[in-house]
């Protein structure tokens, strides 16, 4: 009697983790939808300060940069330039000021990954955050 009241349990709680992944996959699938539907959504970008970090979720303030308006960014030391923003493929180009020349690929809503020289995602993540770009060493 004993065993087969502990393969009961067993396999109730093996339903119940069967029926909780399932839920929580549904729960995830909703959560992505969104983000996964190519970069048309991404058309506008949020203002404020983009704050990198390196692998190691180290800050690198000289990566920096803050979105003022629709074509002026600033960096950390206060440097003014202009950008681009190409919604389509969600890479943002600085064409002047401290940054000219270097991209961002845009992967999240609120998320941009340093490009290299040729184009390739690099390990730096630059992550939104309310900061203000207006102000000096954010």
């Amino acid at each position: 009697m004993r065993i087969g009241l502990q393969w009961s349990v067993v396999r109730s709680v093996r339903r119940l983790i069967s029926a909780s992944a399932i839920f929580a996959s549904g729960v995830l699938l909703l959560a992505v939808s969104p983000m996964t539907s190519a970069h048309a959504g991404f058309d506008s970008l949020q203002m404020g300060v983009y704050g990198c970090m390196d692998q190691d979720g180290y800050d690198a303030p000289t990566l920096q940069w803050g979105l003022l308006d629709g074509s002026t960014y600033s960096d950390f030391d206060g440097g003014r330039g202009g950008y681009t923003y190409d919604a389509a493929t969600g890479v943002l180009t600085f064409t002047s000021g401290r940054f000219k020349g270097l991209r961002r690929k845009r992967t999240e809503d609120r998320l941009f990954r340093i490009l290299d020289e040729h184009g390739s995602i690099t390990a730096f993540s630059c992550p939104w955050t309310p900061k203000n770009p207006k102000k000096l060493h954010w």
